[in-house]
C-alpha cells in the first residue's frame, strides 16, 4: 500500500514540469507589474520571457536552459517575469514587437528596453549574456 502512494505521488510530480520550485529552474513571477515595483526598488533589469503555450522551442527553454545551474545563479541579479504572448503578456509583447517565440527582453524598471534575444540560446551562452547584461549601468548586483 506504501508503494502505491509513493507511486502516485511521484505519477503527481511528474505531471508538474513547470513548477520551477520543483525544477530548480528560474524564480519568476507572472506579473509585470509586480516586476516593475519590484525593479525600482531593487534597481535591477527586468528580464521578461515571452512565451506561447504551442511554442516547442520554448518548451525547451524552460526545460534545457531555464533549469542550468550557472543560468538560475545569472538570473539572481535580475527581475524575472514570465508572461504568456497570447494571454497575460497580449498587451506588453504588442507593444514591444513581438512576432516569433521564445523571446526575451531585458528592461528598466520604466519599461526602456536595453536588449533583446531571440530564440533558444545554449545555458552557456544565455550564461555570458546575463552576466553581461547584468552589469549594465543602472542595475544592482544583489
Amino acid at each position: 500500500m506504501r508503494m502505491i502512494h509513493v507511486l502516485s505521488v511521484a505519477a503527481l510530480l511528474a505531471c508538474l514540469p513547470s513548477v520551477p520550485a520543483l525544477a530548480g529552474g528560474i524564480t519568476w513571477t507572472r506579473s509585470y507589474a509586480v516586476a516593475q515595483r519590484e525593479a525600482k526598488r531593487t534597481g535591477k533589469l527586468i528580464m521578461v520571457d515571452f512565451y506561447t503555450d504551442w511554442c516547442t522551442f520554448c518548451k525547451v527553454l524552460d526545460r534545457d536552459v531555464f533549469t542550468d545551474p550557472a543560468v538560475v545563479a545569472a538570473s539572481r541579479r535580475f527581475v524575472n517575469v514570465k508572461l504568456n504572448a497570447e494571454k497575460e503578456g497580449l498587451q506588453s509583447a504588442k507593444s514591444l514587437g513581438v512576432t516569433s517565440f521564445p523571446r526575451l527582453f531585458f528592461l528598466k524598471a520604466d519599461g526602456t528596453v536595453v536588449s533583446s534575444i531571440r530564440g533558444v540560446m545554449p545555458p552557456d551562452e544565455l550564461t555570458v549574456a546575463l552576466r553581461r547584461l547584468a552589469s549594465y549601468r543602472g542595475s544592482k548586483r544583489p
